[in-house]
């Protein structure tokens, strides 16, 4: 991970993601009163990069991000199920452009409703990864089977949709996650895209899964972090993705896309 520490300046006010029920103040201390360290990890593909960020104290934290100092092109917080409060941040920012120049910077509010904010610094996207050929068939596709669902918000329809901020997560499922999606018809399949969930304490992490098609066993496949395309050459209904090897929990995946025709 490159690893980039923050500048100690202070900002206007900025709006946090919440934490604390007291008043936050107008005028914000700087953040380096807060983070202990923070820094980029950007991912492949080049459209996303997650924030990792640690701080002194419990807080909740958004950052913003943007192509120019001000950092004004979007924001982004934890996609974490737990509520309040903690001490260590992963922020997925997504919209990204390949191969281009970030600037990030911060807001955040401690559990005695103290505000922060400051500047961070700066990362680079990666490269440009290239998809399979074909159209995304996963958008309009329908949930066959799934190994469990935490909850409505986290049902397994949201890996499908094509949106980033959406995610499926089952109830402690861990290597046992499975899902099974329908096509609707049988079709010429190019690949498949995997984006994991994780939560910001490093478990739901899915590293290994194995897809099926039609029930035919395809392989087994390394997920990397970002999106992991999986090259196909086959034709088929129904595709099954197992998890094979994760760090545990409420695994399932931000992502899932199916390439073909």
């Amino acid at each position: 991970m490159r690893r980039l520490w923050v500048i100690a300046l202070a900002l206007p006010a900025l709006a946090a993601c919440g934490g604390g029920e007291r008043p936050v103040a107008s005028t914000p201390l700087p953040v380096t009163d807060l983070l202990d360290n923070a820094g980029v990890e950007p991912e492949a593909g080049g459209a996303s990069a997650v924030l990792v960020a640690h701080t002194r104290a419990k807080a909740s934290c958004r950052v913003y991000f943007g192509r120019t100092p001000a950092a004004d092109e979007g924001s982004a917080t934890d996609s974490d199920m737990s509520s309040g409060p903690h001490t260590t941040h992963r922020a997925l920012m997504v919209g990204l452009v390949p191969a281009s120049t970030y600037y990030y910077r911060f807001a955040g509010t401690d559990a005695a409703g103290r505000s922060y904010a400051g500047p961070g610094g700066e990362f680079r996207t990666a490269a440009a990864t290239p998809l399979p050929p074909g159209r995304n068939l996963a958008l309009g596709a329908k949930v066959a089977a799934v190994s469990s669902e935490f909850s409505p918000q986290y049902a397994a329809g949201r890996a499908l949709d094509g949106n980033p901020a959406t995610e499926w997560a089952t109830k402690g499922d861990g290597d046992r996650a499975s899902i099974t999606i329908d096509l609707g018809r049988s079709a010429r399949l190019t690949g498949i895209g995997f984006r994991t969930r994780e939560m910001s304490d490093g478990s739901a992490v899915i590293s290994a899964i194995a897809v099926f098609v039609d029930g035919h066993r395809i392989g087994q496949f390394a997920v990397h972090p970002g999106l992991t395309v999986i090259p196909l050459h086959t034709s088929g209904r129904s595709v099954r993705i197992d998890a094979v090897r994760t760090t545990g929990g409420n695994t399932g995946a931000q992502k899932i896309a199916i390439y073909g025709y």
